[in-house]
């Protein structure tokens, strides 16, 4: 069997604690955040192509974040999802999300945060990583026909990139 779903998780670029009346939820983007998710989706765009639909936490880093990729990558604003849960969310909320994606999909992105984002990937990566940085974005290449039965059993290829890498 050829591999059927591919999920990119991407952590939201580098985020402001200059202004302590600013929420969490709102803190927005750097200069250097911006910069960075830039120079990554620039330099990914060709593997990004095939992403049919982005789902990212509403929160303004993370959504900023997945604008500047679907913007970069030409993926359509009416392909990115905007969902609150995924903000401060559990590994376990986030395998919900991915199980109820339409099965029709095949390539996905998931814009979010840490710690969660780090620990979800290392439910599939046979060798984990310490930390999924800012801007940082892990590809998962499954063996499925269902997003429901993504497993570390079923990962048939993976890689992990960051802008300090460029």
């Amino acid at each position: 069997m050829s591999v059927n779903k591919t999920l990119f998780i991407l952590r939201h670029a580098k985020s402001s604690w200059d202004d302590i009346s600013v929420s969490d939820f709102d803190r927005p983007l750097t200069k250097r955040g911006i910069s960075d998710a830039n120079l990554l989706a620039s330099c990914l765009k060709d593997e990004l192509s095939c992403i049919e639909l982005v789902v990212s936490s509403s929160a303004a880093r993370a959504a900023h974040t997945a604008n500047i990729f679907c913007d970069t990558v030409g993926i359509p604003h009416d392909k990115l999802v905007l969902k609150k849960n995924i903000y401060e969310s559990s590994v376990g909320e986030l395998m919900r999300v991915v199980a109820a994606l339409p099965p029709e999909l095949h390539c996905v992105m998931l814009v979010g945060h840490n710690p969660t984002f780090t620990s979800f990937v290392n439910e599939f990566l046979s060798q984990g990583i310490a930390n999924l940085p800012t801007a940082g974005l892990v590809r998962l290449d499954f063996d499925v026909d269902s997003w429901s039965n993504i497993s570390k059993k079923r990962l048939r290829a993976s890689w992990f990139d960051f802008p300090k890498n460029h």
